[in-house]
């Protein structure tokens, strides 16, 4: 969707791409909190597609745009889209809900096996990326990840 709305032309100035990622995002973030398990699985594989269709489309710009503004607004959109994913990584309730899915043999069994997988790793993900570090710690790793986005640029 994201790749469709930017390359279709939708995107006519520059800062409109970064607009569009802030618009997007904080309505999925809005709409995740009232979320019954199952249907978080949906909504977060469609934000994956989302998100990464957008960090694509910066990414292709600011690395290959001969427009300076363009590229400016890429690099923006890239560390914004770097940053929510960074954020969805480090939400315990995001945790919590995956955790509440593969605990509850009830609600697991409601799903499909890809879905139960998918569930599985990437409640494993969560954990693998430090969920269970303190919010200070979780929010030092998250300043890492943004550092380590400005020097790819560099």
């Amino acid at each position: 969707m994201a790749n469709w709305v930017f390359f279709s032309g939708c995107l006519a100035e520059p800062i409109l791409f970064y607009l569009y990622s802030i618009t997007v995002f904080n309505t999925f973030h809005a709409q995740i909190q009232c979320l019954n398990p199952s249907q978080l699985l949906k909504r977060l594989d469609g934000i994956s597609s989302l998100v990464c269709g957008v960090i694509d489309a910066a990414e292709f710009v600011r690395s290959t745009n001969a427009s300076e503004i363009w590229r400016g607004a890429a690099e923006e959109t890239f560390s914004y889209c770097a940053a929510y994913i960074q954020e969805l990584n480090a939400d315990t309730l995001l945790h919590g809900a995956l955790a509440r899915l593969t605990n509850d043999p009830g609600a697991a069994q409601s799903l499909s096996s890809e879905q139960r997988r998918f569930a599985i790793l990437l409640k494993q993900e969560f954990e693998r990326d430090g969920i269970h570090l303190s919010t200070d710690e979780r929010a030092s790793i998250g300043q890492l990840h943004s550092e380590i986005n400005k020097l790819e640029t560099l």
